[in-house]
Order: structure tokens, then sequence, then C-alpha cells
């Protein structure tokens, strides 16, 4: 049975997924993710406002260099098992700070 396609879940669901690499420290920032998906550094923001959906390229960039569950993106059902979902986390804007040496 097919379901009809939602786009809004699928959008949820690939932030799901970047906020649990976030949690798991698979990136610092979401500037440095930005670099991997190849597009600006307010993708993120513009994900959570509605102003820009999930597309197959970002999906894809994302799975290749991260390996998520591309099935629980497209359709909710993924593998048995899988991690919680992370909250979204604090960020403060402008560049993160770095220790000094």
């Amino acid at each position: 049975m097919t379901h009809s396609f939602d786009q809004a879940a699928v959008d949820r669901r690939f932030l799901e997924e970047v906020y649990r690499l976030h949690a798991a420290k698979a990136f610092a920032t979401f500037t440095e993710l930005a670099k991997v998906l190849q597009t600006h550094r307010g993708i993120i923001s513009e994900l959570e406002a509605g102003r820009y959906h999930c597309n197959l390229k970002l999906l894809y960039l994302l799975h290749a260099a991260y390996q998520v569950d591309v099935l629980y993106v497209l359709t909710g059902q993924g593998a048995p098992g899988r991690p919680a979902a992370a909250a979204r986390p604090a960020v403060s804007p402008g560049r993160p700070t770095q220790d000094k040496p």
C-alpha cells in the first residue's frame, strides 16, 4: 500500500537526522555541514522555517557523508533500534569559540 507523499514530514525527519548527527558531534557547526551539503550556511534555518525543502541532492550528500537512514527520512520507517531523535541544538549566531593555545 502506498502512502501520500508529505514533504513537510520528509523535511522534519531530515532535520531530525541533522540534529542527531550534531548531538553525536559528527560536525561542529551548521556552517561545516553546509559545506558537506554543498550549499549555503543558512540552509538549516531555511528548512526549519519551511522556506526550503529537503531535496534529493541534500539527502544524497548527507547520506554519502554520514550514512544516514535514507528510508527513515523518506518514509518514516527506518531500521529497527535506531537512536531516538535529538532535539534542535542550542546554537548561538556567529562563529564558534575556539580554544587558544
